[in-house]
């Protein structure tokens, strides 16, 4: 049992680490009848870690290069129009990124301490703390999904938060103020977001957290058992 326990824990920790990077992390979900949202920015519906970085790496056309910069510039101006929309959700995604750290911790912990200590008591701890700790992850990302999906935060208010940081987003601004609030809520009602949340890839590693958690508890009774005995 000894043997099979240094050997099962680290393998099952250690392969949350590929899962979390190269199967689908993120879906996202824009419905839209008008434009096709998804490939104006360049997201598919289901995105990796490492489609992200193959995103971010690789130089897309000029007009999304401006969309996500203005995009990124104006979350960061706190005293802008959007960055004041999303100042009361931004902790959220510190939150998430916080916990998302500790998770890892805990999962390169459980995989060391199950091979170099003796007893089961530690190790079973800290991979309970790595399933807490992804537990709040997901919870900590569906909070700041929330007000995409409750249209707190719509398209065109994104859209006329960055017109300031652009002349692409300032054109589109200019023209959603010209038509007015009623066909800004006609665009919001076509084109909306209707899943923003961790994908598949979280919910595989959450559940080999759940299985070392519970693998190394029941060896841990197992062995206080025989002890006992």
């Amino acid at each position: 049992m000894k043997i099979a326990y240094k050997i099962i824990m680290p393998i099952i920790t250690l392969a949350t680490l590929p899962i979390l990077v190269f199967l689908p992390l993120f879906r996202i979900n824009i419905n839209s009848t008008l434009i096709d949202v998804k490939q104006l920015i360049g997201i598919k519906e289901y995105m990796s870690l490492y489609d992200i970085y193959e995103m971010v790496r690789v130089e897309g056309d000029e007009s999304r290069k401006l969309i996500m910069e203005a995009l990124l510039n104006a979350v960061k101006d706190k005293d802008s129009t959007i960055g004041a929309l999303f100042a009361p959700y931004l902790k959220y995604i510190y939150m998430f990124l916080i916990f998302a750290g500790i998770m890892l911790l805990c999962i390169l912990a459980v995989a060391v301490l199950s091979v170099v200590l003796k007893g089961q008591k530690v190790t079973t701890l800290v991979s309970f703390l790595g399933l807490a700790s992804a537990f709040a992850m997901n919870k900590s990302f569906d909070a700041f999904a929330d007000p995409f999906l409750t249209g707190k935060i719509s398209l065109t208010s994104l859209v006329s938060g960055m017109s300031s940081f652009s002349d692409l987003t300032q054109s589109i601004g200019s023209i959603l103020s010209m038509l007015g609030s009623s066909v800004s809520n006609l665009i919001n009602s076509v084109i909306r977001v209707d899943h923003f949340e961790l994908s598949v890839a979280y919910d595989i590693a959450f559940f080999l957290l759940l299985i070392a958690f519970i693998f190394s508890f029941v060896v841990m009774i197992m062995r206080r058992t025989v002890d006992e005995r």
